[in-house]
């Protein structure tokens, strides 16, 4: 190596760690702000807004912010802006079907976690009418849906409720599934990655799944096919960690197969 490429790696390697340290500004700028200007940050960190541009559209696909005209909006309060009804029904059908395949491997009389989300509700409209089952879950909407059935006994966790999602989460709720053991955890995830693993763009419910994962015997993902080769910003768990998972036919096979080469059973919800 010549001096040349020496500092030519010196530049890349100082390039990169002032867009990490932008990238950074952006996202805590975001938490504080909820919305971002391009003109603004142009100012701000000294480089042009094509430069903003990128590295908004960078976070963008981690899932961190959401583009809107002439700036961002932090991904929590865009998510937060829309009905909840209108994101449950995004890939309902894709969701049904791994919600249907889901119920069918939960057997009478054990005791399962149920994580909150839109796919995990359909595996809990499937359960309305299940035999003998204890079902722990940190949803208000879980809960009430299997309060139809009175052969369920239902536990819900402490916790702070997120209003726009129904779902608790904070320290209490983390406490809660600390002091648990169940059979079987139906879990999900906002991406999934074959070498990061199960990420989440909501830092807040990053150590409730994990304490979720730590009590189950079995772990079963549940994710429609858009989750796959995303990222974001909390790392849930290695894949690894995942015994099961079941999806659609949308998954690209390739993908499949690397999962499937880790040793999970990869279960097509058809």
């Amino acid at each position: 190596m010549n001096n040349r490429d020496l500092s030519t790696n010196d530049e890349n390697s100082s390039e990169k760690k002032l867009q990490i340290e932008r990238y950074l500004y952006i996202y805590n700028l975001l938490k504080q702000k909820n919305t971002v200007l391009i003109g603004e940050l142009s100012r701000i960190l000294h480089v042009s807004t094509n430069t903003i541009r990128r590295d908004l559209s960078n976070l963008e696909k981690q899932g961190l912010l959401k583009r809107t005209h002439g700036g961002a909006i932090f991904a929590d309060s865009y998510m937060q802006s829309q009905p909840y009804e209108m994101r449950s029904k995004e890939g309902m059908t894709e969701k049904e079907k791994i919600g249907r395949m889901a119920a069918s491997l939960i057997r009478d009389g054990s005791t399962v976690i149920i994580d909150a989300g839109t796919t995990t509700k359909q595996l809990a409209l499937y359960l309305k009418s299940a035999g003998s089952l204890t079902v722990l879950t940190n949803s208000l909407e879980i809960a009430e849906i299997l309060s139809e059935n009175a052969n369920i006994i239902v536990i819900l966790s402490g916790g702070i409720l997120q209003v726009s999602s129904q779902h608790l989460v904070g320290m209490p709720a983390e406490q809660f599934f600390n002091q648990v053991h169940v059979d079987q955890l139906f879990t999900s995830a906002n991406a999934i990655s074959i070498e990061k693993g199960m990420l989440s763009s909501n830092l807040h419910i990053v150590p409730i799944k994990q304490k979720m994962i730590d009590a189950a015997r079995e772990i079963i993902l549940i994710a429609d096919s858009s989750k796959f080769d995303k990222t974001g910003i909390g790392q849930i768990a290695p894949l690894t960690a995942v015994h099961k998972l079941i999806t659609d036919s949308g998954i690209e096979p390739q993908t499949a197969s690397a999962i499937s080469a880790l040793g999970i059973e990869v279960i097509i919800a058809e």
